[in-house]
């Protein structure tokens, strides 16, 4: 008897665009009527998908957030639409006959919110940061999901009101369920995260009450990343008005000072603030678990360097001998008997042994060691280290004080959450470990982009293909949770800061890239103004009165001013109106126009476009090709001499 397969070919011509009613017949139960659908042709106002899926999200009817597959559905296709036109874009723009590809998709693949290359951009701006304002003062890493606030909006009968809680079925929620109640509501944790987010954000931003007690907060850095349970977690770097110095002994006593009046490790009296102590037991306590040993122990051991000399050695070994000689002739004297189960020394080494294993196999370096007082590390203290030791002891006195992780009082009452707060002793450290999450798909990318740097390509829609290829191997092989994927779909940013940031590409006129205005241009026949003027070619076209104006280097230049896209129309736009800052220079934060009106200042080009002076400074990266010496020292003259002509003034008229 024969044995028949049925084999379903593929289709030949497989059509990629979204058809009406597609989703409607992938989704029954969400589309009982089988209408309503992402590009539903009978919708009368039509709107972009992207915004299809953020109501969708956001409406009381959370069939939506609850289902998994129309998340995933939904982020895959937001993901390969951005995909395909920063890559018709970017192939467009950049291609040249037989350029890598690799060097093309950097740019490309920022478009992936949570790649490597969207990290690479945020890395840059971080740098821009600390090379304009310095190393930060606090480096505070911060849990913002509350418990209560989520619990009490998806089930107020079961877990009560916001103002009055039912804390006994809070509490009596295992982790599982918690998070399956999570899962469920997915979208409803990702936007009160936000908006936590934005009350942080102002909160720390507070001038008549500050955050920090006897520190104004001037600059922030924050990113967003997702623990193991898939909850987002903030990391965030704070710079401060007139920090104190590291370096110098008043500076470290002011710093011990601040830690003290800030932070505590103290567990309150359950009687005397049942309330605080039980958010310190829930929030602050740490309890080992299984991601304490989900790696190796770290442990550092510093040791001298054996750099003596022949005749040092020599020395140093007829000593040692001359001493054990001494300790065989004279045992009884040198050595006591004891009995290893009732010595005190014995019995503190033993217990000493058994803690520091068993902080060693903790990577957060817990429980922590008895101490006195605050101070900074000492160099005994120093002699081994393992993960989690910080430059900074905190005081601890009692037993319970060793598991508590140190916390700000206000800052627990106010927001309900888990929080560490460490003082910035190594600032780059500090920056490195908001970057260090490499997750599988990361190392997958960048294994990607060495093999696109053999790949050529002979025309444009080759290396179109190619880049899409990539990108595509990238997006099927990432690994999310379902609040990420929610994240992502709604457009929360994923890291924000304090401070704008513009790039500044400066090359020699001969490598320049020139975007045209008009791509079907004729190309016998362009003139200058057929392309697009950057920031550097506005420069060029300042103003010469004031002399403020006139003498601005390009990287000044760039952190004021931007281009005024207003139709207005005012007077006070003309040159002669402006007043001089008598205090520009004096401090990064100084502009060089005063602003003496509602409007802020605003110069006038010689082609007739208007820039605008910003509110406040913003931070300059420029790329500096260190391995070419004429880029290198063309970049550092055109960013910091001013020039009308740079050709002409640092190159002598040739290109």
């Amino acid at each position: 008897m024969k044995s028949f397969r049925r084999l379903i070919s593929c289709a030949a011509n497989p059509i990629w665009e979204i058809e009406p009613y597609l989703e409607e017949k992938s989704y029954p139960w969400l589309y009982p009527e089988g209408k309503g659908g992402e590009a539903d042709p009978e919708r009368p106002l039509q709107i972009s998908i992207r915004d299809y899926y953020k109501q969708r999200l956001k409406s009381s009817d959370n069939r939506w957030q609850k289902d998994p597959t129309w998340i995933f559905r939904a982020l895959n296709l937001l993901q390969r639409q951005d995909l395909c036109r920063s890559v018709n874009y970017h192939a467009k723009k950049k291609y040249q006959h037989g350029k890598l590809c690799y060097q093309i998709y950097p740019d490309i693949g920022m478009v992936i919110r949570g790649s490597s290359a969207f990290w690479e951009k945020a890395r840059r701006h971080l740098r821009a940061m600390y090379a304009t304002l310095g190393k930060p003062f606090i480096f505070l890493s911060i849990n913002l999901q509350d418990d209560v606030e989520f619990l009490t909006n998806i089930d107020p009968d079961k877990f009560g009101s916001t103002n009055n809680p039912n804390f006994q079925a809070i509490d009596s929620l295992s982790d599982d369920e918690y998070l399956m109640l999570v899962n469920q509501n997915a979208a409803l944790v990702a936007r009160m995260c936000k908006r936590r987010i934005a009350a942080f954000e102002e909160y720390i931003n507070d001038k008549k009450y500050p955050f920090l007690i006897d520190y104004v907060v001037s600059h922030y850095f924050f990113k967003i990343e997702f623990q193991r349970d898939g909850l987002p977690h903030l990391h965030t770097l704070l710079w401060v008005e007139n920090p104190p110095s590291t370096e110098t002994t008043e500076g470290r006593q002011a710093i011990l000072n601040f830690v003290d009046k800030f932070l505590t490790t103290e567990l309150p009296d359950p009687n005397a603030e049942p309330h605080l102590y039980k958010l310190v037991r829930k929030k602050q306590w740490h309890a080992h678990t299984f991601t304490c040993s989900k790696n190796k122990p770290i442990i550092r051991r510093r040791r001298e360097r054996k750099q003596l000399t022949s005749e040092l050695n020599d020395k140093t070994q007829d000593n040692l001998h001359h001493m054990y000689s001494i300790n065989r002739s004279n045992e009884e004297e040198i050595y006591e008997k004891v009995d290893p189960e009732n010595d005190p020394d014995l019995l503190r080494m033993k217990v000493e042994r058994r803690e520091f294993f068993e902080r060693a196999r903790c990577r957060f370096g817990k429980p922590d060691p008895l101490a006195a007082n605050t101070h900074f590390r000492t160099h005994n203290e120093s002699r081994i280290l393992t993960r989690g030791d910080r430059d900074i002891i905190m005081k601890r006195t009692t037993e319970e004080s060793r598991r508590i992780v140190p916390y700000n009082i206000n800052l627990l009452k106010t927001f309900k959450c888990n929080h560490d707060v460490q003082i910035v002793t190594d600032p780059w450290a500090a920056a490195e470990y908001l970057f260090s999450y490499i997750s599988k798909e990361a190392h997958m990318e960048k294994d990607l982009v060495q093999k696109l740097a053999g790949c050529t390509c002979s025309t444009v829609e080759e290396a179109r293909k190619v880049l899409l290829k990539a990108g595509n191997a990238v997006l099927s092989h990432r690994q999310i949770g379902k609040v990420e994927a929610v994240w992502l779909i709604l457009g929360i940013p994923l890291y924000r800061c304090s401070m704008a940031t513009t790039h500044l590409y400066i090359s020699l006129p001969s490598y320049e890239d020139r975007i045209l205005k008009n791509v079907n241009f004729n190309i016998d026949c362009i003139t200058e103004d057929d392309f697009v003027t950057t920031i550097i070619h506005r420069y060029s076209q300042r103003p010469s009165i004031p002399e403020v104006i006139n003498n601005l280097t390009l990287f000044e230049f760039a952190v004021w001013f931007s281009t005024d896209y207003s139709d207005s129309t005012h007077e006070d736009d003309q040159n002669d109106s402006f007043t001089i800052n008598p205090l520009w220079r004096s401090s990064y934060d100084e502009p060089p126009l005063l602003k003496m009106s509602r409007r802020l200042p605003r110069i006038k080009l010689a082609s007739d476009q208007k820039m605008r002076q910003h509110e406040n400074p913003k931070c300059v990266t420029f790329t500096c090709l260190h391995d070419d010496t004429a880029q290198c020292i063309y970049s550092i003259l055109c960013l910091n001499i001013p020039f009308r002509d740079a050709v002409q003034e640092f190159l002598g008229g040739q290109q």
